[in-house]
């Protein structure tokens, strides 16, 4: 996830912010922002989102399911650690169990809201509380497919992520544990799809706008990656590649994040505009193992 100069788990990240439209615009860009990722815009293809939480979708007939969370049961929160407190990054929520919850019919709803409910942060007494929940400790896989149906929110200064980081994160500078950003937006360009992939030799970002907003309904945001390649989707068309490097740190198991952030470096604070309560809805959260390699 975009945290530029980041310190969530004592990390270091360089600053970026969202890229424009077209490839002038990202090297317009460039000059002011360190570590720019490479950028790869896709061509547009006819993607809509669909209005309802629907739970049909697979990768194909090559990949068996060997993980999942449905969140339609209370004890779904099981698989997952809830974060609570601050972050760095000039981010300005405060994390808290509070704001992670399973709604029937929806399955899990981070709520970012305002006010901090008593926790600090960075600046001080955070204005606002949101939601984060992530697995490592309780589950981690090498490679697969790993697909999560999401509704993002929209609003300037609210910055969702469906991510992962290598096992090793804790235990290494930034970001030689890599990390894997199947979906990440800042919401300046609410219709643009963004992703990204963070390692020593690696530093892409994938871009693909869409005909509508990103908010306007569900879409499925997956990566299929294997030990050559990674492969960025949004339901099932491929919009950005990467080859898997020989020495990359994508050759190690990886732990999933799911979080809604507000404020930040990458987004900037929210606005007037931007509505409170939002919610990042997430149906489900599936992985995939290859059947040539179970």
């Amino acid at each position: 996830m975009h945290n530029p100069r980041r310190s969530r788990r004592g990390h270091r990240r360089a600053v970026f912010i969202t890229c424009g439209l077209t490839f002038l615009a990202l090297a317009l860009l460039a000059s002011c922002r360190a570590d720019t990722p490479t950028a790869v815009m896709a061509t547009p293809v006819p993607v809509k989102p669909a209005a309802t939480a629907n739970t049909t979708w697979s990768p194909g007939s090559g990949w068996t399911m060997v993980w999942n969370d449905d969140f339609t049961q209370p004890g779904s929160l099981k698989n997952w650690n809830v974060v609570t407190g601050g972050m760095g990054d000039e981010q300005l929520e405060g994390y808290s169990p509070k704001n992670v919850a399973l709604v029937p019919g929806q399955g899990l709803v981070l709520t970012a809201s305002q006010g901090g409910q008593g926790q600090q942060c960075s600046y001080g007494a955070c204005s606002y509380s949101s939601g984060r929940i992530q697995t490592n400790g309780t589950f981690q896989q090498q490679y697969g497919v790993f697909a999560a149906r999401i509704k993002l929110p929209a609003g300037r200064g609210l910055w969702p992520a469906f991510w992962m980081e290598g096992q090793d994160a804790t235990d290494v500078t930034w970001p030689a544990g890599g990390e894997i950003d199947v979906i990440e937006v800042n919401n300046q360009k609410p219709d643009l799809v963004e992703a990204f992939a963070h390692a020593p030799n690696i530093n892409k970002g994938f871009y693909m706008p869409l005909d509508s907003p990103l908010s306007a309904g569900y879409h499925v945001y997956a990566v299929e990656w294997t030990p050559t390649e990674i492969s960025w989707l949004i339901d099932g068309h491929v919009f950005g590649q990467v080859k898997n490097t020989a020495g990359s740190p994508f050759h190690q198991p990886f732990f999933l994040i799911l979080n809604l952030a507000v404020g930040g470096k990458w987004p900037g604070p929210p606005t007037a505009a931007t509505k409170f309560p939002a919610q990042m809805d997430v149906t489900w959260v599936h992985v995939y193992q290859s059947k040539t390699e179970g």
